[in-house]
């Protein structure tokens, strides 16, 4: 994973020399410190079959695409509904492996759907002004659907227990782990602390959520 990690952080200082500004969140796969997130992924990942089909939302720059194109998968779907990201994320991924139109450049709405064995949000908290949190939960459980209730989802969120700031993430998008079986009762889940800065009232939580 070292050895990928600095292929990466060498293809990202290359690729956004001279363009941006880019949020901060992206800018962290330019540190020259593997991401906790990646060893996170790594662990809940490591048993799948690499043929499943995964389909991830936001795959913002595509780093997290391209960890999972070195892990071995060979069946990834990634939207992003920042065009500009995404085109970010095809070249990254074209540099480093060769592939192209992994990333589609469109959201993944109420009318798309697509099957998946494993359903990846990370990172990606799509929120709008006028939700409540039990908008932001319906919209986190449609996804589910829209993918065909798949066997593995893995969704990064603001953890409720260490939040503190609304400044980056707001209330109704912090989630609990209580929150979690309330929106998937019945299945298997499991959850790890993937970023923590009490110093700026910042925990984000991975959760795996299994059939």
């Amino acid at each position: 994973m070292e050895e990928f990690y600095q292929m990466l952080r060498s293809c990202n200082l290359n690729l956004y020399q001279g363009k941006g500004p880019f949020p901060r969140w992206l800018l962290k796969y330019t540190e020259p410190v593997i991401p906790k997130s990646f060893k996170i992924l790594h662990q809940i990942l490591k048993n799948e079959c690499r043929s499943s089909r995964i389909v991830e939302i936001g795959a913002g720059a595509g780093d997290v695409t391209a960890f999972l194109i070195q892990e071995g998968f060979l069946n990834i779907h990634s939207y992003e509904r920042d065009t500009y990201l995404g085109q970010l994320a095809n070249e990254k991924i074209s540099c480093l492996f060769g592939k192209i139109d992994i990333v589609s450049c469109q959201e993944f709405s109420i009318n798309t759907y697509d099957d998946a064995d494993i359903l990846l949000l990370y990172n990606c908290i799509y929120w709008e002004s006028w939700m409540k949190k039990k908008d932001f939960c319906k919209k986190l459980v449609s996804f589910y659907k829209h993918a065909n209730r798949p066997h593995v989802y893995i969704i990064e969120v603001p953890d409720a227990e260490y939040m503190i700031s609304e400044e980056v993430f707001p209330r109704f998008t912090w989630i609990s782990t209580s929150d979690m079986r309330e929106m998937f009762p019945g299945k298997k889940i499991s959850s790890f602390i993937s970023y923590q800065r009490l110093d700026l009232g910042i925990t984000k939580r991975i959760y795996r959520i299994c059939r």
